[in-house]
């Protein structure tokens, strides 16, 4: 019986979730980082939107904090939806672009970024080679609604989206009540705005059997 194939987009240096027995490829940008990975069995140095996957070649799709950092997601989720076997499954990870943090982490230079990492986080190994933050683009289309629809569009059916809060940040704002208050009321007069606290994004998506 031939093993489930998964592919990790944007892998870096380790390996994030627990494939089992699957022959699991990644493909980063940074080779450095992917010479680093030793739970792969095989290796792609590229960029994930441009790299020419084989077409229904992947039984699983994992791609998580990656698209905030492409300056054409859209490329890599067509690129992505392709590769994708009928019958398999994709998993997308990344920050609520319509949440606070998501917002500010758009609209604010890497520098601040590294900044905060390492002032106000404690990572003092913020920005150097292999770490993050990475430069952020966070665009329009990946918006939890917008990765839904370009996924129907493409013939996928979309299994679920859920906001979540990142553990961190409860623990972060917990010693902070008083200025997280003043977040929250501020953030009531932002149209349609949900929760604050929703700051991390999982989406789950599948290619029918029969695809279209």
């Amino acid at each position: 019986m031939a093993l489930t194939r998964v592919l990790d987009a944007g892998c870096g240096r380790g390996r994030r979730v627990d494939f089992g027995e699957a022959y699991v490829v990644g493909i980063d940008i940074a080779e450095y980082e992917l010479g680093l990975n030793e739970s792969l069995d095989e290796r792609i140095v590229g960029d994930i939107q441009t790299y020419p996957l084989e077409p229904s070649s992947f039984d699983t799709i994992y791609c998580q904090d990656l698209l905030e950092h492409l300056p054409h997601p859209k490329a890599a989720l067509h690129n992505m939806f392709r590769a994708l076997r009928p019958g398999g499954t994709m998993h997308i990870g990344l920050p609520n672009l319509v949440s606070p943090k998501g917002l500010v982490t758009k609209f604010t230079p890497l520098r601040f970024h590294v900044w905060v990492y390492r002032n106000v986080f404690g990572r003092p190994w913020a920005g150097s080679p292999g770490y993050g933050p990475y430069k952020t683009y966070l665009r329009w289309s990946v918006r939890p609604n917008g990765i839904a629809r370009l996924a129907i569009q493409e013939g996928l059916e979309v299994r679920e989206v859920e906001l979540y809060e990142e553990p961190y940040f409860t623990a972060f704002w917990a010693s902070r009540r008083t200025l997280w208050r003043l977040v929250k009321l501020a953030w009531r007069l932002v149209p349609g705005g949900a929760n604050p606290a929703l700051t991390e994004c999982r989406i789950t998506l599948a290619k029918p059997t029969e695809a279209t």
